[in-house]
Formats: C-alpha cells, structure tokens, sequence
C-alpha cells in the first residue's frame, strides 16, 4: 500500500507540475538578452538619433556570452540632420535614409531558441543592449521608452524601470540606446531609438502544452490501473 501511495503521490505532482507549465510562446526581449521560444519576425522603425557620432544598429547573436554579428540594421549617412541643431537630431529620410515606403524600416527573422542582442555603434565604441555585454554590465539601452524627453543631455533616471517590454503588441516596443560610456555619457538614453514589433512564424507549429483537465484525467486513469494492480497481488 505505501509504495502505491508513493506511486499516486508522484503521478499527482506530475501532473500539477504540468498542468502549471509556461506558456508554448515564451519570449524575453529586454536587458537581459532577446530570445523566443519560436521563429519570430522582428519588424524595425527607426525613430530618431541624437548624436554627434556617426551610428549604425545591428543585431548580433549571443553564445556563451560572446556576440557574433548576424545583419546591420540602420545606418546613418551623416551624424545628424543639421550639425548640432536640435540637440544632434537625426531623422528618417535625412540622416537614415528611408526605402521605397518612405519609412526608415528593416526587418530580421529570429531563430527559436536563439539568443540575441542589438548592438549599437557610434564612433569607435559599441554598446549592446544585453548589459552583461558591456564593459561593467552597464544599461546602455531601455525597452519601453525613448528616453528623455526634454533637451539633448537631459539625464534620464528612469532607465531601471524600462529593462524589458512586450514586443507583440500592437505599436511594437520602444527601444533607445545610450550611445557613451563612462565620463562621455550623459544617460539621456536618446541618442538612437526605433521601435521593434514581434510577429511568430505561422508556418512553425507551436510547442504543445497539455490543458489541466487532460492531465487530471489522465492522473485519474494511471491510479485506477495501479488499483486494479493492487487488489490482483492482494488477491
């Protein structure tokens, strides 16, 4: 009897186990790195740059904390529309040159399982969006935010607060990076930003997840064989 106690007991935490398993979509998409549980299009915008240097975005992937470049994003023309009018201010069409739509827009497709990171460079110095990339794990970039909102150099303190977003939703996700580091930077977390919005390969099924009453009955079921099993040996 106690060992089929222990038996029922088992089966019971394994099916609560899975009955309480994640989502089939899992996806992370902050400072802590970009990675989704399936075949994901990123969809990119550029926004505006605020910034003396000349940048360029681009995605890189991640293994065993070493980025790789996978493909270039945005890349300025020139550093800003109008010398340092406007705090640097660089736009689509002027500084990043806009494609046939007229929008300044990419586009990258994301292997399941992946990890990834946007990097940005400006001069001779690269930052990434991944903090445990950079030289003292600093946050050179938000997720949810284009940063300060008042002049160039306005410090922006909220950047703890903006280390992850959801990409799936309809406007995409805020991302803006901080382009310097150490006694250049001036943590206004506005010197290159774009939007990104996610949209799943719909020709990659999903991972399968098995619903509660399925796993209950199926709990159910194990134990009434495990009884019979055990009136047969007692008989």
């Amino acid at each position: 009897m106690r060992s089929t106690s222990a038996l029922l007991l088992g089966l019971a935490s394994t099916a609560f186990g899975l009955a309480v398993v994640q989502p089939a979509y899992g996806f992370q998409f902050g400072t802590e790195g970009i990675l989704f549980e399936q075949e994901t299009r990123l969809d990119l915008t550029f926004h505006e740059s605020h910034g003396k240097y000349l940048s360029k975005l681009a995605l890189y992937s991640v293994d065993g904390g070493i980025a790789s470049w996978v493909q270039d994003l945005f890349a300025e023309v020139k550093s800003s529309d109008n010398s340092s009018a406007n705090g640097w201010l660089g736009t689509c069409g002027n500084t990043v040159l806009a494609g046939a739509s007229g929008l300044c827009s990419t586009s990258a497709l994301l292997a399941a399982g992946q990890a990834y990171t946007f990097g940005l460079t400006s001069g001779d110095t690269t930052v990434f969006s991944t903090s445990s990339l950079n030289t003292g794990k600093l946050q050179q970039a938000i997720f949810g935010s284009f940063g300060a909102e008042g002049a160039d150099g306005t410090r922006f303190d909220l950047a703890f607060d903006f280390q992850s977003s959801d990409p799936y939703t309809e406007e995409g996700s805020r991302v803006s990076f901080e382009d310097q580091t150490g006694t250049g930077s001036d943590r206004d977390y506005q010197d290159f930003s774009f939007t990104a919005q996610a949209t799943r390969n719909p020709s990659e099924p999903p991972a399968t997840v098995p619903e509660p009453a399925s796993v209950l009955g199926l709990m159910v079921f194990s134990g009434m064989m495990l009884r019979r099993r055990t009136d047969r040996h007692a008989s």
